[in-house]
């Protein structure tokens, strides 16, 4: 396949675990004491992972030689703004940069695994912060209480401010996609 000239039915711009998520899949689930156990190898998990493989071996995707699903090289969201792929699976930022896209676009969210399926399922693509490891015990409580401070009022700020004016009115071309944010935003597991 080129990447230069051909078209391509699905670019899988991101990595695997958030289309796991989307198709039921639960790396953990809390028990009657609300104390966290691991559920990764079900059923559930294992016929969404082939179901997903089974895809992305179709003939309707395409992935660069030398490059990993969760990076493309660059090359996926290029090919989606030329206008050469009809779904490209990203994260929210990817609407940011595909923002002066000539071609219209809309944001979905990521499909079900089958009809039986009753609930969406989306990951929060999160980051880590390092602190150096010369602080001692007291130090890094203050440090831990801050971070967490700073992140639960991002909640009523950051949160709202990118949803509601970056998102919404920004980068999002149609209430259709508005109302399929608040479906993404109100699954997110």
């Amino acid at each position: 396949m080129d990447s230069e000239t051909d078209r391509f039915g699905y670019l899988p711009g991101a990595f695997e675990p958030y289309a796991w998520l989307a198709l039921g899949v639960r790396f953990a689930e809390k028990d009657e004491d609300d104390l966290p156990f691991m559920t990764f190898a079900s059923e559930q998990t294992f016929t969404a992972i082939e179901a997903y493989t089974d895809f992305l071996r179709a003939r309707y995707k395409w992935l660069p030689p030398g490059s990993t699903l969760s990076s493309g090289n660059g090359v996926f969201e290029r090919v989606f703004d030329e206008g050469r792929s009809l779904f490209l699976l990203g994260y929210l930022r990817a609407v940011e940069r595909l923002r002066g896209m000539e071609t219209d676009f809309g944001i979905l969210p990521m499909p079900k695994l089958d009809e039986h399926q009753s609930e969406y399922g989306h990951w929060v693509h999160g980051c880590a912060l390092a602190i150096p490891a010369f602080h001692d015990d007291v130090t890094l409580d203050r440090i831990g209480f801050m971070l967490e401070a700073i992140a639960a009022e991002s909640r009523y700020t950051v949160i709202p401010a990118y949803y509601d004016v970056q998102l919404t009115c920004k980068f999002a071309r149609d209430d259709e996609s508005r109302e399929m944010l608040d479906i993404i935003f109100n699954s997110i597991v």
